[in-house]
């Protein structure tokens, strides 16, 4: 017989689903429920809170999955899901012909089993390419075994009450970066920001300190009251990934909802940046830092127009331009030529200007044309494709780094200020020049 059923996530607010009770249980790990609801199909509930839905399960499964992997450079082989064991995450994993395992580490076996009993989208545990393991997710990516076996990570988790609280340290997200392949990226939930500010601080400082990189996301998913969920996403190289490498379709994504996922309002920049909660106060004060970080910010939307050699001699060179704005102007050397090679001023753009021919994938030397000083003596390689990088120095002490190897696409942005500087990558006017 149909009832109503209450579901409380926040301590003020509540909402109501007219259900009829299909199935409970008690696990070693939680309570267990399936409901049956007219509109919404079958609701997977654990411990009283919702955590899917036949109905609209596919904007979070398919944001969660579609936006990192699409945004990999190269196609993923292995995936590694942490939690989800409904199995919808590996289900959006498995629609990639590229995917050769994905394996999903879920804690509690009889959400797999109930799973696969009500939900017609767990029928992907079925497939031959997916690997079920029953343990804590947490210990199997601290495993050595792991290291760097994943070209993608996906934490499909419960918010950080209980045992799933580990899930958002900043040791295991160390861990998880062990586990990736160069350039491969992990993703996260991280709440419902307008209800529970406190998961994306967190979730964002956290992935921040393990990664020195971050990307912050999000999808209007219609069953979790607040509607606009948070994710949190890093790439072991620092890259952009805001731009789809691949054209993919599904029913809520495709690649302008994956480019338009990274526009964020301007309070959940000030909540990143520790400023402010959605009630106006304070959430966390921190001691101002000169902490150096890594952070990705989205492609060509930061114009570099101050650039210098590290003795201060002005790089850019307003005699050649690329697209409207002045050239990066270096001496480059290979294989015995030398000759001016002209640097795409816009962040994360790569439309370079060579004077002569340099084959893909030659180490280039690369030198200050004016006092002839060396810009590769930074000691730090490209995540990419080991190769050395160069670094060219930005105002506030900021270096911008970048793979010599032609060809390779590896760069990252190191900032200092850390409050003012990363603050202003979330506020409007990114396309002043930096």
């Amino acid at each position: 017989m149909p009832e109503w059923w209450y579901e409380d996530p926040f301590d003020s607010i509540r909402q109501g689903f007219r259900i009829q009770r299909v199935h409970e249980e008690n696990t070693r790990y939680q309570h267990l429920a399936v409901y049956r609801h007219p509109r919404l199909g079958h609701i997977l509930v654990l411990d009283g809170i919702v955590q899917t839905t036949e109905g609209d399960e596919w904007v979070y499964h398919e944001t969660l999955a579609q936006v990192p992997i699409n945004g990999l450079v190269h196609p993923p082989e292995s995936v590694l899901i942490i939690g989800g064991g409904d199995g919808g995450t590996l289900a959006q994993v498995l629609k990639h012909e590229s995917v050769r395992q994905a394996t999903l580490v879920e804690i509690d076996e009889r959400v797999v089993a109930v799973s696969r009993q009500y939900l017609a989208f767990a029928s992907s545990f079925s497939d031959h390419r997916a690997k079920l393991v029953t343990g804590d997710g947490a210990a199997f990516v601290k495993s050595a075994a792991r290291r760097h076996s994943f070209d993608a990570v996906l934490i499909d988790s419960t918010d950080p009450v209980g045992p799933g609280k580990v899930l958002f340290e900043t040791e295991f997200y160390r861990a998880v970066r062990e586990c990736l392949t160069p350039g491969g990226v992990m993703a996260q939930q991280a709440g419902i920001p307008a209800h529970d500010p406190r998961i994306l601080r967190m979730a964002a400082g956290n992935v921040w300190k393990a990664f020195g990189s971050l990307h912050v996301f999000r999808a209007p998913v219609p069953t979790y009251i607040g509607g606009d969920m948070a994710f949190v996403l890093a790439s072991s190289g620092g890259r952009p990934v805001d731009t789809p490498k691949r054209r993919f379709v599904g029913r809520h994504y495709n690649p302008d909802v994956h480019r338009a996922s990274f526009a964020l309002p301007t309070w959940w920049g000030d909540l990143i940046a520790g400023n402010q909660d959605p009630s106006g106060g304070t959430i966390m004060s921190e001691k101002r830092r000169e902490d150096e970080i890594i952070i990705s910010v989205p492609s060509k939307t930061i114009h570099l127009g101050h650039v210098a050699c590290p003795k201060g001699c002005n790089l850019i060179d307003a005699s050649v331009r690329i697209g409207e704005n002045p050239s990066i102007s270096v001496l480059a050397e290979c294989g015995g030529q030398k000759g001016i090679l002209y640097l795409d001023p816009r962040y994360g753009s790569f439309e370079n200007k060579y004077t002569f021919e340099i084959p893909e994938g030659e180490i280039i030397g690369l030198s200050c044309p004016h006092c002839g000083t060396d810009l590769g003596e930074t000691q730090e390689i490209c995540s990419l494709c080991s190769a050395p990088m160069f670094a060219l120095h930005l105002p506030h002490g900021s270096v911008l780094e970048g793979c010599r190897r032609k060809g390779c696409v590896g760069h990252r942005l190191k900032i200092v200020d850390l409050d003012e500087q990363f603050l202003r990558m979330f506020k409007e006017g990114m396309q002043d020049s930096y």
